[in-house]
């Protein structure tokens, strides 16, 4: 569960970098 929620942290943040 811990990793799911590492990949989702880490998901965010590339999305947030794309968009940016």
């Amino acid at each position: 569960m811990e990793n799911l929620l590492f990949e989702s942290e880490c998901f965010e943040a590339s999305s947030a970098g794309l968009l940016v």
